[in-house]
């Protein structure tokens, strides 16, 4: 096993090789804490520190556990290591867990052991030896602790969206262009004739519909518990019928008739349940009235019976609110079903050129009188797996999702959907990576630094017999765990970023020839700001990461490891902003028609078991 040992002297020339841009990805220094790993030296305007020295430092090793294990049953663990130093000796020893540690006193043998408390999701695990002229060793393992589901098995509660009063004032707007496609006039004439009857047994009369015509519709929805009430209008209702009269089955007479209503005004319930996985809305209780009713008839070459015009108008009066109330019954639960239905339509964002896409299924939706409440398990697919260490992913005992009923619309984001998203990429291979000059260019961009064997013989001089100064270099990226985001105690919007067992391979190439120089495994940690951004929920870095990196392989030649975190300083800041994408640009449940804008993010539940999501509706 090889051990990072912090460097302290480097040639001034390497203040070249180090691009000032990088300042861009806020990436510091290798530690854990800024105290007992921060270390002396020249600082570019980009936040890189280059060290001044270079002193030996003890062989640090931790044994146990080994990299990548996985606890379950408990959270108190043994770790062991060895240090040695021959030459100086080991002058002081501290293994620690984030930014906590202890001293401890090796053994004679050079073995140590101490316990440790694990916390649920991804802990790297330190190690920092220091001798007697100050040279230091720092390696770090990673392992997860908490209770995993299978991946096949949905996130129950992922989340959860309530609509208030005010969404549901802005909901009706998007409604009112549907009401004007509600078909009245086509549905109607497929019922030709419309009405027939019989008056006084002596006198058969059957109408067909010609037209039927309506404006300025309007909707009106005001939810409650149990039940959502709703109100529509439709003014300047207007009918004109075609009939005729059949006098003893003797004698036909034509007939015209108007039907005139200043609205045409319906109150109904609308009523919500999951039926088959799926959302359904249905009307019950709907009534109808024709306010300002008035009839107009015309029987052509016929004196009318002076009791058949109450009689007609009767039947023409109820046969339109039957089937008025029939077609909103049938058209309109299907227009509400259809705006909310679309906050469970999957979902899909592209990661470095490759979907993931999320399923939600329904699970509850409930009226109150605080508005509409909608639930939902969850799913991501991100394409076929490459990685079979690993088939589950962290979930974290709390709270179902509980968003702000007072806010206008408020989403609640389970943290364990946001872990099965980065567990489906990371198992997809979506997160291995190859930076180059290729991959740079397929971004649109150049490459940051010179990508280049020049770049790293400056740092080690040991490969410049193997390596022509125009080599191109590869950086693979191999992440041996799923990533693993938290929220952060005490800091809203703000979320825990862990990547642990991170590989790196570099591959110089040579013609059709690939050698490959080194391999690192890489642990870092960092809070990144959760956002919204175009109604998806995005990240941003908020700190500089603080990564751990040993060299686990030199296979081409033996070197000098004590210049890796100079290595890592100018690579964490590539490879970082490539792993935290996968939490960049997650759509959001949303509702149809209107949208979503002007939000916030909160942390939520007594154990901060989710994100609190809130905003407000525009509609456009």
């Amino acid at each position: 096993m090889k051990t990072l040992k912090t460097p302290h002297l480097l040639p001034k020339i390497l203040l070249l090789l180090l691009p000032l841009h990088l300042s861009l990805t806020g990436c510091g220094e290798n530690s854990i804490n800024p105290g007992p790993f921060s270390t002396p030296g020249n600082t570019l305007n980009s936040g890189i520190t280059i060290p001044q020295n270079i002193k030996p430092a003890p062989d640090l090793e931790i044994t146990s556990p080994t990299r990548g294990s996985v606890f379950t049953t408990t959270n108190t663990i043994t770790v062991k290591g060895t240090v040695h130093d021959s030459q100086y000796g080991v002058e002081s020893l501290r293994v620690g867990l984030g930014l906590n540690g202890q001293y401890l006193t090796p053994a004679p043998d050079g073995s140590f052991q101490t316990q440790i408390t694990l916390q649920p999701g991804l802990n790297i695990i330190w190690a920092v030896a220091k001798n007697k002229i100050f040279g230091r060793s720092v390696t770090a393992i990673s392992v997860l602790y908490g209770q995993f589901q299978d991946d096949s098995q949905t996130i129950s509660n992922a989340f959860q969206m309530h609509l208030s009063q005010s969404a549901f004032q802005k909901i009706q707007q998007a409604l009112i262009p549907l009401l004007y496609n509600l078909d009245l006039e086509a549905k109607l004439k497929a019922l030709n004739p419309l009405w027939a009857d019989t008056y006084l047994s002596i006198l058969d009369v059957s109408v067909t519909l010609e037209t039927l015509q309506y404006s300025n519709p309007k909707i009106y929805l005001a939810p409650d518990i149990g039940k959502l009430n709703v109100w529509i209008d439709l003014e300047n209702f207007q009918v004109s019928i075609k009939g005729n009269l059949d006098v003893f089955g003797v004698g036909i007479f034509n007939l015209t008739a108007t039907v005139d209503a200043t609205k045409a005004k319906a109150n109904t319930q609308a009523l919500a349940s999951i039926q088959n996985g799926q959302l359904n809305i249905s009307f019950q209780n709907t009534n109808l009235d024709l306010e300002g009713f008035n009839l107009t008839l015309q029987v052509y070459n016929w004196t009318v019976p002076s009791g058949f015009v109450d009689f007609f108008e009767n039947g023409i009066k109820n046969v339109l609110i039957s089937e008025v109330i029939k077609v909103l019954n049938d058209k309109v639960p299907g227009f509400l079903q259809d705006t909310f239905k679309k906050v469970y339509d999957p979902l899909s964002f592209n990661v470095l050129g490759k979907n993931i896409n999320l399923s939600l299924q329904p699970q509850s939706a409930q009226f109150l009188t605080s508005g509409l409440s909608l639930a939902a398990d969850a799913n991501v697919q991100a394409g076929t797996p490459v990685k079979t260490n690993l088939h589950s992913s962290l979930i974290t005992p709390g709270l179902p999702p509980n968003p702000d009923t007072t806010k206008e619309v408020a989403i609640a984001l389970n943290d364990d959907f946001l872990n099965r998203i980065l567990h489906a990429a990371w198992k997809a291979g979506i997160l291995d990576i190859d930076i180059n000059d290729q991959f740079f260019q397929n971004l649109g961009t150049s490459a940051p630094i010179n990508l280049q064997a020049s770049m790293l013989m400056s740092l080690y001089p040991e490969f410049q017999n193997h390596l022509n100064n125009n080599d191109p270099l590869t950086i693979k990226i191999r992440p041996t765990l799923p990533p693993i985001v938290q929220n952060k105690i005490g800091s809203p919007q703000t979320l825990s970023f862990k990547m642990g067992e991170v590989e790196l391979i570099l591959i110089a190439h040579q013609g059709a020839l690939e050698r490959e120089l080194m391999r690192v495994r890489l642990q870092l940690s960092a809070d990144i700001k959760a956002k919204i951004q175009n109604s998806k929920l995005t990240v941003e870095s908020s700190n500089r990461p603080m990564f751990i990196g040993d060299v686990t392989a030199e296979p081409l030649v033996d070197f000098d490891q004590n210049k890796i975190e100079t290595l890592l300083n100018v690579l964490v800041p590539i490879i970082y902003p490539q792993m935290i994408k996968t939490l960049q640009d997650i759509p959001l449940p949303s509702v149809a028609g209107v949208n979503i804008t002007q939000f916030q993010i909160e942390h939520g539940g007594n154990s901060l078991d989710f994100l609190n999501i809130w905003g407000t509706f525009d509609v456009p």
